[in-house]
């Protein structure tokens, strides 16, 4: 389980371009970073992944959602947090272009002349278009069509959901209880893919997961990433109750000799790997199913005679 690599990447653009990172906080501005985003597809992801982790780091973001309550002026409270901000962050995802305030926005703090990291994702930035839906003024699509373009012409990140690291985000929101919401999605998963990695074993969590899914005699189909099985191993820190290590060390004997996929990052296919991997899930879950209703046959039969 990590933080996303990526919104760590965004905060360390955001340390580079601030120039006063030292003033005090009466003197900072309500607002040092705008977070620019399409909510519906950004808002449980990197949006808030970046905006949480902002504030962890000590500094003041704005997220509309996190920042405004209800009955607030949408327009006021946003046009003020453009003007004092320093840095603005614009996510630009597939339904970006969709929406007036997310394209106003970007257009303000492009007027504003604001340094803008842009963030491109699940989108190139060839596909982002404003589009002219007879309501908006021709004013505004000018403005709109210039500040996209600056941002397209902007150095910024670009990031695929499906392939990035926002796993636990995709189910779990901030302040939720991690033991709580794993464990009752491991008891009623149907498959595990446990993905090992060279730092796999260091995390409590990882082994955890591991240990539980074998517990409750899940499929689990192991992939090998970067990592041999050999080169897996359990370490005693010392901090670490002897009953979960045995544990840990139980489930991880059974993961490598379990037939699974190995991948190499650097040399590797991605498409196939998770083709491979598809496959995999697809032909586990037909097999549980059938087990499922021969097992429901069975009982039934039982019950008869």
């Amino acid at each position: 389980m990590q933080r996303s690599s990526t919104a760590r990447y965004v905060c360390n653009q955001i340390l580079r371009n601030q120039t006063h990172t030292k003033t005090s906080l009466r003197q900072r501005p309500p607002c040092d970073v705008f977070i620019n985003h399409r909510g519906i597809d950004t808002k449980r992801n990197v949006a808030g992944l970046l905006y949480d982790h902002l504030r962890w780091l000590g500094f003041r973001p704005f997220l509309d959602s996190k920042n405004m309550k209800p009955g607030d002026k949408l327009f006021d409270n946003i046009n003020v947090a453009i003007h004092k901000c320093k840095i603005g962050v614009a996510v630009f995802s597939p339904q970006y272009c969709d929406s007036y305030f997310c394209l106003h926005e970007l257009a303000l703090m492009m007027e504003c002349k604001k340094k803008v990291i842009p963030v491109f994702c699940d989108v190139k930035p060839s596909e982002l278009r404003v589009k002219d839906d007879g309501i908006c003024s021709t004013k505004d699509l000018d403005k709109f069509q210039l500040a996209l373009e600056e941002a397209k012409h902007t150095v910024g990140l670009t990031f695929d959901t499906l392939r990035g690291p926002f796993l636990d985000s995709k189910n779990m929101k901030p302040g939720d209880k991690l033991f709580d919401n794993i464990n009752v999605a491991i008891h009623k998963c149907k498959i595990g893919v446990a993905v090992f990695s060279p730092q796999y074993c260091d995390s409590y969590f990882c082994l955890h997961e591991l240990a539980l899914m074998m517990e409750c005699k899940k499929r689990v189909i192991p992939i090998f990433c970067d990592v041999k099985p050999s080169e897996l191993r359990v370490k005693d820190d010392g901090i670490c109750p002897t009953k979960d290590l045995d544990r840990f060390q139980l489930a991880l004997e059974e993961a490598k000799h379990t037939v699974g996929l190995t991948f190499d990052t650097l040399r590797g296919d991605w498409p196939e790997l998770l083709d491979s991997a598809s496959d995999a899930v697809i032909k586990n879950l037909h097999e549980v199913e059938k087990e499922k209703y021969f097992l429901k046959k069975k009982k039934k039969i039982n019950y008869y005679n």
